[in-house]
């Protein structure tokens, strides 16, 4: 995504503090894993509702079910919303009311998929990628910043 076309929607250090708290998270996260793989990230994004999630497939539940390994079944993964409650999350209450207040008063379409495109370049950021390194990544890892809405895909698809 363009940074002209995120920055026309989305505030100037949002995906930066997105960037932050996500490498946070997964900080926190992956000591829990205790040294299982994981298959899939995914960055749960709603500019409508205003709510941002983490979830993460491991390569255990995705090997016993292929059809996991969807984005669009991350409510039916076992660390679903993982991040949810944690410290580290807690300033994406904050990004959440921002995008929110972007999406109820602006090109509503546009608004959603400047927001997508700024939680792909969040998960692409140096410190995101240092802290997917704690994960034990299965072959085939990915992140996937996917619109909850049609399937549109705004992370790049294969992170190993």
């Amino acid at each position: 995504m363009e940074k002209a076309l995120i920055g026309t929607h989305v505030p100037d250090d949002w995906t930066l503090r997105l960037a932050y708290a996500i490498a946070a998270a997964i900080r926190e996260f992956a000591p829990s894993l205790g040294g299982e793989a994981i298959a899939l990230l995914t960055v749960d994004c709603h500019p409508w509702h205003g709510t941002l999630g983490l979830s993460a497939l491991t390569a255990s539940e995705a090997d016993a079910d292929g059809l996991l390994a969807d984005p669009a079944e991350m409510a039916a993964w076992r660390h679903h919303d993982f991040a949810r409650g944690s410290a580290a999350w807690l300033p994406t209450a904050v990004l959440g009311s921002e995008m929110r207040a972007a999406y109820v008063s602006g090109d509503r379409p546009a608004v959603a998929a400047a927001f997508l495109g700024a939680c792909a370049a969040a998960v692409a950021s140096e410190g995101v990628m240092d802290a997917l390194g704690l994960f034990v990544r299965a072959s085939g890892f990915r992140v996937s910043v996917t619109h909850p809405d049609d399937g549109r895909e705004f992370a790049t698809p294969g992170q190993s």
